[in-house]
């Protein structure tokens, strides 16, 4: 049996929580049905029933974040699992050493389906490294920094 790499488990993550049989799971990745139901335990599911090998729904006591937004992958936010950076390119593109050295991971960006989202969320955590939604840090602080609302006056009386 395979050992999977770090990505090859990402992936297999998604499908447990896209809701795919852990059956077809295990096939798709040469793997023991017993790997699949680690996985899926791993992410707060319930064990399914062995027989028809379908996921049931989280578990209630899923991990939240400080927005109470439930968290998949070990801390992952749901709309990481669609981001196209997940699957394609290198990973390492994604935080390169040199600002000048964004260009790679920003075309990956360019058609991904959760760009805004990415964005958004890269600007609210106010994350200092690498490249999300398309933008470099550097972009993106100067992005904060010019859309950062003015305090609001106190109502004349």
């Amino acid at each position: 049996m395979p050992k999977l790499t770090d990505t090859q488990r990402a992936q297999l993550c998604g499908d447990i929580l896209s809701g795919d049989r852990y059956k077809d799971i295990a096939d798709r990745y040469g793997v023991n049905i017993n790997t699949v139901t680690h996985h899926a335990k791993r992410l707060g599911m319930k064990p399914a029933n062995r027989r028809h090998t379908t996921p049931t729904q989280p578990a209630p006591d899923v991990t939240r974040d400080r927005d109470n937004a439930p968290l998949t992958l070990r801390g992952t936010p749901p709309w990481m699992v669609s981001a196209i950076c997940r699957t394609q390119g290198d990973p390492e593109a994604f935080f390169p050493l040199r600002e000048a050295e964004t260009d790679v991971a920003k075309a990956l960006c360019r058609p991904c389906p959760v760009r805004e989202t990415c964005l958004e969320w890269a600007l609210q955590h106010k994350e200092e490294h690498g490249v999300w939604g398309g933008l470099s840090a550097r972009e993106r602080r100067a992005l904060a920094k010019h859309s950062t609302p003015a305090p609001e006056e106190a109502p004349a009386c």
